[in-house]
C-alpha cells in the first residue's frame, strides 16, 4: 500500500531568523560545538592588549634619540600635499579604486603614515558598502591601519578624527557579532562555560564603547580652536619635545609649527586624553608620556592626568573581569601618583580643570576601591581624599567656583566611608604619610576646556 508524501514544511518568511539547528547525536554535538567555538574565537579577539592576539600594534617608522634628546624619524615619507588632498577626497567616494593606488604608493613611500590612514578609510568605506559576512574582520583591519598611522608619528586632527570614527564603528560591529553568537550559545545548556565568557566580553566591549561621546567632543572642541587648514598638520614627537623644552625654559609663547609652544602642548594633551581611553593606543600614550618631562610642574600635571586616565581604564577592565589583584595594583598607582602631585600643589590656586585632576583623582580612587584594601590603609586613603577635597574648596579660583560643588559632593561620599574614630577626627584635613605598601588612589579627568 503506497503512502502519500508528507507535506513540505512552510517556508520561512524573508528575513526571519533561522531555526536553531537540532543536535541529535554526540557527533552532531561535537560538530556543533566546534562551529560555535570558532565563532566565539572570532568575536573574542578583543581590542585590548593581552586579550586579543591581533592587537599587538607597533608603528612602522624607525626612531632614535638624537644628541639633543629629540626623536629623529627615518623613512621616505614625503608625498606632494596636493596628491594627498586628492587621495583624501577619492578615499571617501571611490574607496575600492583608491585602495589600489595606495598599495602602489605604500611601496614607493614605506614610511608615510598618511597612506596607512587613507588605506584604513578605504577599507572602512568598502566594509560600509559590503554585505559580506566578514565585515568584522574588515573593520578590524581598518582600525589596525588607522592605529598604526598614529603610532607612526602621524598624529593630526584629521587622522585622529578618522581613527576615532573607525574604532567606534568597529566596536559596534563587535557587539553585533557578539549578540548573534551569544544567541546560539544561550540556547544550549551544554555551552554554559562559553556563555559566561561571552557575557564578560560583551561587557568589555560596552565599556570600551562608552567613551565615544567624550572622545568625539574632544575632537570637536579642538576643531573649533584650530583653523581648518591646520587639521592635517602633524603634532609629531619631535615638535612635542621642542614645545616641552620651550615651556620648561619659560618660552611658552614662542611660535612652533602652527601655534605657540604652550598651545601645542595643550592640543597634544587633549588628544592624549582621548588616546589614553583606548587600550590599543597604549604604545602611543607611552610615547607621549616618555617625551613630556616630569620636572616642570605644569607639564607634570598633564603627564599625571594622562597616565591616570589610562590607569582608570585598566581598573575598570579588571573590575569587569573580577581580577582583584589587578584592581588593587591600578588603584595603588593612581592614588600614589596623584597624591604626590597634590602635595606639590597644596599652596597653589586652582584655575583650570587639569590642575584639579590630581585632587579629584585621589577622591575617586578612595571611593572606587572601598573594601579593596586593609581597613587601616583604606581609612588613610579616605582621610587623604577628604583633605584633598577641602584643599580644592579653599583654593578654587575658577569662574563661579565650579570645582567647589564637586568637591563637596565627594566629601559627602567620602565621609560615609570614614570610620568614626578619635584618630580620624584628630587628623581630619591633614595629609598622612603613606606607608610603603599603602594603596594609591584613583582620579577623574575633567573634560578638556
Amino acid at each position: 500500500m503506497s503512502h502519500p508524501n508528507p507535506p513540505e514544511p512552510p517556508a520561512a518568511a524573508p528575513g526571519a531568523p533561522e531555526e536553531p539547528k537540532v543536535v541529535r547525536t554526540l557527533e552532531d554535538f561535537a560538530a556543533h560545538a566546534e562551529s560555535i567555538n570558532k565563532k566565539v574565537q572570532e568575536v573574542s579577539d578583543l581590542p585590548i592588549p593581552g586579550m586579543g592576539p591581533s592587537w599587538h600594534l607597533e608603528g612602522m617608522v624607525k626612531e632614535k634619540k638624537s644628541g639633543s634628546g629629540f626623536f629623529g624619524i627615518f623613512g621616505k615619507r614625503d608625498i606632494d600635499p596636493n596628491e594627498i588632498a586628492e587621495l583624501r577626497k577619492a578615499a571617501q567616494v571611490q574607496p575600492g579604486q583608491t585602495q589600489g593606488k595606495l598599495a602602489k604608493l605604500k611601496k614607493q613611500f614605506p614610511g608615510n603614515p598618511e597612506l596607512l590612514m587613507l588605506s584604513a578609510v578605504c577599507t572602512h568605506g568598502n566594509m560600509m558598502n559590503s554585505a559580506s559576512g566578514k565585515q568584522l574582520e574588515g573593520f578590524k583591519s581598518a582600525a589596525r591601519d588607522a592605529a598604526r598611522c598614529l603610532l607612526s608619528n602621524g598624529i593630526s586632527i584629521y587622522n585622529a578624527e578618522n581613527f576615532i570614527k573607525i574604532y567606534y564603528m568597529m566596536l559596534d560591529r563587535y557587539k553585533r557579532e557578539q549578540i548573534k553568537v551569544f544567541e546560539e550559545v544561550r540556547t544550549d545548556p551544554r555551552l554554559d562555560s562559553l556563555k559566561h565568557k561571552m557575557t564578560l566580553e560583551m561587557r568589555l566591549i560596552d565599556y570600551l564603547a562608552s567613551d565615544r561621546k567624550k572622545n568625539l567632543n574632544i575632537l570637536a572642541h579642538l576643531k573649533k580652536k584650530l583653523k581648518s587648514s591646520s587639521y592635517s598638520q602633524y603634532f609629531d614627537f619631535f615638535a612635542l619635545a621642542k614645545a616641552c623644552q620651550l615651556v620648561s625654559d619659560g618660552q611658552g609663547k614662542e611660535t612652533l609649527e602652527f601655534c605657540s609652544a604652550a598651545e601645542f602642548i595643550a592640543y597634544v594633551y587633549a588628544l592624549a586624553v582621548a588616546f589614553a581611553k583606548i587600550p590599543i593606543l597604549n604604545p602611543l600614550t607611552d610615547r607621549i608620556l616618555e617625551i613630556i618631562p616630569p620636572k616642570n610642574l605644569n607639564l607634570a600635571l598633564r603627564r599625571v592626568s594622562i597616565a591616570s586616565v589610562r590607569h582608570f581604564g585598566q581598573f575598570r577592565i579588571a573590575t569587569i573581569l573580577g581580577e582583584r589583584e589587578k584592581m588593587k595594583k591600578a588603584g595603588q598607582i593612581i592614588y600614589q601618583e596623584n597624591l604626590n602631585m597634590v602635595k606639590k600643589m597644596e599652596t597653589m590656586a586652582l584655575y583650570q580643570v587639569y590642575e584639579t585632576d590630581p585632587f579629584f583623582n585621589v577622591g575617586f580612587v578612595a571611593e572606587l576601591t572601598a573594601g579593596l584594601y586593609e581597613a587601616k590603609d583604606q581609612a588613610r586613603m579616605v582621610q587623604n581624599a577628604i583633605a584633598a577635597m577641602e584643599t580644592v574648596i579653599k583654593k578654587d579660583m575658577s569662574k563661579n567656583h565650579i570645582f567647589t560643588d564637586s568637591a563637596r559632593n565627594h566629601t559627602h561620599k567620602l565621609s560615609a566611608l570614614m570610620p568614626n574614630s578619635e584618630e580620624a577626627e584628630a587628623n581630619k584635613g591633614r595629609f598622612s604619610a603613606p606607608a610603603s605598601d599603602q594603596p594609591n588612589g584613583p582620579g577623574d579627568l575633567g573634560d578638556f576646556e
